[in-house]
């Protein structure tokens, strides 16, 4: 807790102090409790906000800590959840997340063309009544998209609100007043000029809006006249209001924050008021995220008007919250105020380009330490594009949205290049959004607690059960192979065990052994629970759709861009000694290739492994399995294999036994990829030959077998969806040259990538990041390519 004095200039008209009385306890005290929990923002960038079904939405998240400013270093487990327009859940998924960042993708082709929201969280944010998660619009286009749009677009209502800055309006005084002006679907409209009359009709001001329908006007308030607003908007309409009734006793707040060196705080009471605020003490206090500066004031006779400098060096970076208090400790009167600190800002810049004959090298350099370990993502689009419409940037998201109770229009706008103009505009925003998200009510009477537990990893928690309960049972062996476990946890007194902060791959197997005192091994019959688990949820956060796909728009999944297409395995050459096959191959013999499972394989790995790593995928529920082969064929989608066990045609539902058949039990294992007409499954074939003395119904079974229902998601590695590059001007509309969710810095400072080289003059490149000390990149660079 920090506690500063300030050094009167010579023109003030009042003194002050360091508070000091024990009655500020209260209010001091239920604040710091209030922020005892340090709360997890984060900011979510999507490498664009509209996409075709068939291609994948991809992200990468930032954590951040409000009251340090610096990445949430202890941060494992973030929840990524979609979620459509009505706010039911369609997908979730678990990432797992290393030194505050995590990145990861969604397959969309199962998506219906509509509005989603993708939000970002964690576990230990369900603790706060206040939003920390990240919350992104993006749409899926296609044929039903139409009915997304506005029907109002016409509709010619509008909402002029007047806020008084610090929350009150107080007769006899001069009010600085702030006023913000939207249509009915939420969007601003410019005020050309406004004009303000009192009873009389007299003109007695004028003002108008900047680009975003904010402003500010001052005016002296008189209890006993009425004042009426008529402005006439850009598009030529003409709005009327009336300025609401000032209060007859209280004060009022104004908030300087012009001058490079100092913030002038003023306060501002009326003749009626003054006598009852004599020997009284009033506080005013200046505070973020728990931490928190105090002044005391004390009234005068005959002095309506108080000024407090502060200098800018003592306020907090990024944002201040003032809030004046009452003797009887109420919050009277509040505003939000920006202290721009440029060292939590860092630049970027284009260095230069290099163009081959099918790629262009990009080269990009940053103005911030070297020694910083810097970390950035970034979309590469066209110029033109209508794909990329987030208004948020990671600045606005970590230094703005956590303050703020309503909705801001392009809060990044604030942020991208900050100078004099935005720094006034930002100060009309804070004006006009009134008091801050954190509800004194809120501190004083219900601050959080730790209801939901900081996640590190899966654990698993689990008992010994029936007839493996064994006195000389010593300890449970577990075995995942994806994920790359192999752990032992002793038995308790009552056969429990648990595995503590591990990782746990979504929809994989888990293994469980039986280890005794002689150090055999035995099959368990155990009982276990994996957490987290999932939680269905549904979206009760309410925000404007601002996101709208164009009238009449063509529809182009199926000619720009194409997901039937045959992606190509790894293959590795090898020169080695072709083998003659112990095992004759009855049925789906044709184009087989015997796999090198002695020296690929551990023992304790079980086929199913060898056919995923063979060009297949295991779609493992835990009632059933399916194996499908990864190349689809025409319309009808992916085949399935047919699979052979010593020649033996197994049906789906025997597809179970192989998720148990380990290979030290296998002789041979052969693949087919393709299949003969005529001959074996159109999916390819596989055959698999066991030890002699084995025959799968005879296998004696040293583990038992758990599905990860719900664990965490690896992300994949970025690839560019195949365009149609003939449709040039959809491409460059909606296409994209690539995505770099983790682009690191070289020891020489440099950030460094290749694009490929299409039909196109102007590249973008949108771009976020975070370093290791907290310093925050945001930026928009375009690109010309030769």
């Amino acid at each position: 807790m920090k506690i500063f004095t300030l050094n009167l200039l010579t023109f003030l008209t009042f003194n002050f102090v360091i508070a000091q009385e024990k009655s500020f306890d209260y209010v001091e005290q239920h604040y710091v409790d209030y922020f005892s929990l340090n709360r997890e923002t984060i900011f979510t960038q999507l490498n664009k906000t509209k996409f075709l079904k068939t291609e994948e939405l991809w992200f990468k998240s930032y954590i951040y800590n409000t009251k340090t400013q610096k990445p949430n270093l202890t941060t494992t487990n973030v929840y990524v959840s979609i979620y459509n327009q009505e706010n039911d859940l369609i997908e979730k998924k678990l990432f797992y997340a290393e030194d505050g960042m995590t990145n990861g993708n969604f397959k969309l082709s199962d998506y219906s063309p509509g509005i989603y929201h993708i939000k970002t969280s964690t576990n230990f944010n369900r603790n706060f009544k206040e939003q920390h998660y990240s919350l992104v619009q993006f749409e899926v286009m296609g044929e039903n998209e139409q009915k997304h749009q506005n029907q109002n677009l016409s509709n010619t209502e509008y909402d002029l609100q007047f806020l008084p800055e610090g929350g009150h309006l107080l007769g006899n005084t001069n009010n600085t007043i702030g006023y913000k002006i939207i249509n009915k679907e939420g969007n601003s409209i410019i005020i050309d000029s406004a004009n303000i009359y009192n009873n009389n009709g007299d003109k007695i001001s004028s003002f108008k809006s900047n680009e975003f329908g904010i402003g500010k006007f001052s005016l002296f308030i008189d209890p006993n006249d009425t004042y009426k607003v008529e402005a006439i908007l850009a598009n030529g309409d003409i709005v009327k209001r009336i300025i609401p009734k000032a209060d007859l006793m209280g004060l009022t707040l104004n908030a300087n924050n012009l001058n490079a060196s100092n913030l002038f705080i003023s306060l501002q009471t009326n003749e009626q008021t003054l006598p009852s605020l004599l020997n009284k003490t009033y506080y005013l206090i200046i505070h973020r995220d728990g931490l928190l500066k105090k002044i005391n004031i004390d009234f005068e006779e005959n002095k309506l008007n108080y000024v407090i400098p502060v200098p800018k060096k003592d306020l907090y970076s990024g944002m201040n919250i003032i809030t004046v208090f009452n003797d009887e400790k109420k919050p009277i009167l509040e505003r939000l105020v920006f202290n721009y600190s440029p060292e939590l800002i860092g630049n970027i810049n284009l260095l230069n380009t290099k163009t081959k004959v099918d790629s262009t090298i990009i080269r990009l350099r940053t103005n911030l330490k070297d020694s910083v370990n810097k970390n950035i993502s970034v979309s590469v689009l066209p110029t033109n594009t209508k794909s990329y419409t987030a208004e948020e940037n990671i600045i606005s998201s970590f230094f703005l949205n956590p303050y703020i109770n309503g909705y801001v229009e392009n809060p990044s706008y604030y942020f991208y290049d900050f100078d004099r103009k935005k720094s006034i505009d930002l100060d009309l925003l804070l004006i006009t959004q009134g008091w801050s998200r954190y509800s004194w009510h809120n501190i004083f009477n219900s601050p959080p607690k730790r209801m939901h537990h900081f996640e590190a990893g899966m654990q698993i928690k689990g008992k010994l059960n029936g007839s493996s309960n064994s006195k000389k049972a010593k300890e449970i062996v577990l075995y995942s192979k994806e994920s790359e476990l192999m752990l032992a946890s002793p038995l308790d007194t009552e056969n429990y065990f648990s595995f503590e902060n591990i990782f746990l791959i979504d929809s994989t197997s888990l293994f469980f052994s039986l280890k005794d005192d002689k150090g055999n091994i035995t099959k368990p019959n155990v009982y276990v629970n994996i957490y987290p688990n999932y939680i269905a949820d549904k979206l009760n956060y309410k925000i404007p759709i601002k996101q709208k796909t164009e009238p009449n728009q063509t529809i182009f999944d199926e000619t720009f861009s194409f997901d039937n297409t045959t992606i190509l395995d790894t293959v590795s050459i090898q020169n080695n000694v072709i083998q003659k096959p112990k095992n004759k191959i009855i049925r789906g013999a044709f184009n087989s290739n015997k796999i090198n499972i002695k020296d690929r394989y551990d023992p304790f790995s079980v086929v199913t492994d060898v056919i995923r790593d063979n060009g297949f995928d295991i779609i493992n529920t835990g009632a059933e399995v399916q194996i499908l082969s990864r190349r689809a064929t025409g319309f009808s989608g992916r085949t399935k294999p047919s699979i052979y066990v010593d020649n033996r045609l197994l049906s789906e539902s025997e597809l179970f036994e192989l998720t148990q058949l380990r290979l030290e039990l296998v002789d041979e294992i052969f693949i087919s990829k393709t299949s003969a007409a005529g001959y074996g499954g159109r999916g390819g074939n596989i055959n698999i030959f066991t030890k002699k003395g084995y025959r799968s119904s005879k296998q004696k079974l040293t583990f038992s077998q758990n599905m990860v229902s719900f664990g965490f998601s690896l992300p994949d590695e970025y690839y560019s969806p195949y365009y149609n590059k003939t449709q040039y001007v959809t491409f460059s509309n909606y296409g994209v040259l690539n995505w770099l969710p983790n682009l690191s810095m070289s020891n020489d400072g440099i950030f460094e990538f290749k694009i490929p080289n299409y039909r196109y003059e102007d590249i973008s490149l949108f771009i976020e990041g975070m370093g290791s000390d907290g310093s925050l990149i945001s930026k928009v660079i375009t690109v010309k390519i030769e």
